[in-house]
């Protein structure tokens, strides 16, 4: 039995699916949470492995040093 699901999260839309026997004995309680901790661990996964990007003000940009002349 293949039961399909997605969410919405902060990094857009999760989609996964459970593959389980067809006389599997979870509850739907049990299902949801199953669903969830696989939603949460890529959200923690995709969390892990975001890298910050400072942004630069204007003061902190660096002064042009002028160019060498060139040679004849």
């Amino acid at each position: 039995m293949k039961i399909k699901f997605s969410y919405e999260t902060k990094y857009g839309s999760f989609s996964d699916s459970l593959n389980l026997p067809d006389d599997h004995a979870y509850s739907e309680s049990e299902l949801e949470t199953l669903k969830e901790q696989r939603r949460d661990n890529w959200i923690a996964y995709i969390d892990s492995t975001q890298i910050e990007t400072p942004v630069e003000t204007p003061d902190e940009t660096p002064d042009e040093t002028p160019s060498e002349p060139a040679l004849e």
